[in-house]
């Protein structure tokens, strides 16, 4: 049996054996910052490939349901396969052939016909794709918190509205000035 090291020793060993291995904190962040740069050009090859795609497909016709429907389908089906979480943004790109203004127009303009009902649902299934991935850890809070606020119309909201006065002369009374005057109305004088 060897002789055993000691702490020192340890880590001393430990951080030539990083250093070797390329370990480093500098070096680290630079293949970390060459990683991001990589999965950034990636991204953007895929988007550039996608926007041909529906460039060439056009935009869509809102009075053909069964397109929007299977447009939809279709970019969903995509995110799933590519593990990528769908957004309105990327339904309007690749799946509808326009802008995400453009779409919101649409169903602001038309909402009660049916591609606006079948789009609006597509909108609150994204939306909660969005919330569980963020209950269940798989994506950012922040930023899901941030994407519900700015495009599916979600928002931290109270409403603080006026209690109605009732006529019922039982009602609580909250007003200590009405309850004095209800007291006094109601005390008969006997003199």
């Amino acid at each position: 049996m060897g002789k055993l090291q000691t702490i020192p020793e340890m880590s001393e060993a430990l951080t030539q054996h990083k250093t070797r291995d390329g370990y480093t904190s500098r070096l680290y962040k630079a293949q970390a910052d060459e990683h991001k740069g990589d999965v950034l050009a990636a991204d953007l090859e895929r988007s550039i490939s996608e926007m041909q795609k529906a460039d060439r497909r056009g935009p869509i016709d809102w009075n053909d349901l069964e397109q929007v429907k299977s447009r939809t389908y279709d970019y969903l089906t995509a995110c799933a396969t590519s593990q990528v979480f769908p957004s309105m943004m990327g339904l309007s790109i690749y799946g509808y052939g326009m802008s995400r203004q453009a779409v919101n127009k649409y169903l602001v303009k038309y909402p009660d016909s049916p591609a606006a009902k079948f789009v609006s649902m597509a909108k609150d299934l994204i939306a909660d794709t969005l919330t569980n991935a963020a209950l269940f850890r798989n994506a950012d809070p922040v930023s899901t918190i941030f994407q519900l606020k700015n495009h599916f119309d979600h928002a931290d909201r109270v409403q603080l509205e006026p209690i109605p006065q009732s006529t019922d002369p039982l009602a609580p009374v909250t007003d200590p000035e009405e309850r004095r005057r209800r007291i006094e109305a109601a005390v008969v004088d006997e003199e």
